[in-house]
């Protein structure tokens, strides 16, 4: 197996698992930084009253299933009031999944789909390594290749999954006008001093995504310049098991190792059908014929001269007398 391309193929396929779970894991999806110094009434002082009864004046980070608040107080009325863990809320539309609002319950269905997707992705790319690693110990070919498919499908459904948030988040500036998202922000106040930006944790789902499709790409590219090499190792081998690959010109040179069935003389095997010259010595050439006056029927004849004790080879063509 090409070690280099399959093992760089397999740190890219963990840096793409561990992006997406340091992205699941975190909570800066989506930041809402509000500037408080700002929230000052027309004679210059500030609404503690308002940042102390309203989490929309409060800066926050969102993530995929939880909000958490920038506060230096966890047990403040505020965080006591909304029932806080720690300083983070589960997302509203997990826990309370219909409203009766038409746009808000569409927001939860794609929020739901989206987690789902995630948690789908992250078990592929699990069991794809796993195949991957059994593939490679084992020098098998498929099994590369189903890791391949089944980490690349693990790529599409993170890249849907975060088309899908970003596809809620959308629905949440434009459309919703109601549980305290931006599309319902009224107040000059709030809308001028908020600062409202996807974060690390959003990008680094993306990023995972984006490299999750290039793993699969090396994985088949490495199986595949492989399985050539083998393929033409055992072509090479195959020949040599024959005898053929060193000097494959000496493949066609007869030898005598076929009988004639009526003769039940050797004869030259060309170890195929081929024409064969008459009178060649090429030809069916059979040896030890002593029978004088034998008929020339086909190739050279042995046979004693009247008068003369030497051996006598005769082919007609080229008239050739020993």
């Amino acid at each position: 197996m090409n070690g280099c391309r399959l093992g760089l193929g397999l740190l890219v396929t963990l840096a793409s698992l561990l992006l997406l779970g340091t992205a699941l894991a975190t909570v800066h999806w989506v930041d809402f930084i509000v500037n408080q110094d700002a929230l000052i009434d027309v004679s210059g002082n500030p609404l503690t009253g308002l940042v102390s009864s309203s989490i929309l004046y409060n800066t926050r980070y969102r993530g995929l299933f939880q909000t958490c608040f920038a506060v230096d107080n966890s047990s403040s009325p505020l965080m006591q009031a909304i029932g806080a863990q720690d300083g983070c809320i589960i997302d509203p539309g997990i826990t309370n999944f219909t409203t009766g609002n038409e746009e808000y319950d569409r927001r939860n269905v794609l929020l739901g789909a989206s987690i789902i997707l995630f948690f789908v992705s992250v078990f592929l790319i699990v069991v794809g390594l796993a195949v991957e690693i059994i593939g490679q110990c084992g020098n098998s070919f498929t099994k590369v290749r189903a890791a391949a498919i089944i980490i690349f499908i693990a790529a599409l459904c993170n890249l849907a999954a975060m088309a899908l948030f970003t596809t809620i988040k959308l629905i949440e500036d434009k459309q919703l006008d109601c549980c305290g998202f931006p599309a319902s922000w009224a107040e000059d106040l709030l809308i001028n001093n908020t600062e409202v930006k996807f974060y690390y944790s959003y990008f680094l789902g993306w990023i995972s995504a984006g490299i999750g499709l290039i793993a699969p790409i090396m994985f088949c590219h490495a199986a595949g310049e492989d399985e050539d090499e083998r393929v033409d190792w055992n072509k090479s081998h195959d020949r040599d098991n024959r005898g053929y690959g060193v000097d494959e010109h000496m493949a066609n040179i007869p030898t005598m190792t076929k009988r004639d069935s009526h003769s039940k003389k050797k004869k030259l095997d060309y170890g195929v059908n081929e024409p064969q010259k008459v009178d060649s010595i090429y030809s069916w050439g059979y040896a030890g014929d002593t029978k004088q006056g034998s008929k020339k029927s086909h190739g050279s004849h042995h046979s004693s001269g009247r008068g003369n004790s030497s051996e006598k080879y005769m082919i007609d063509h080229d008239r050739i007398y020993t």
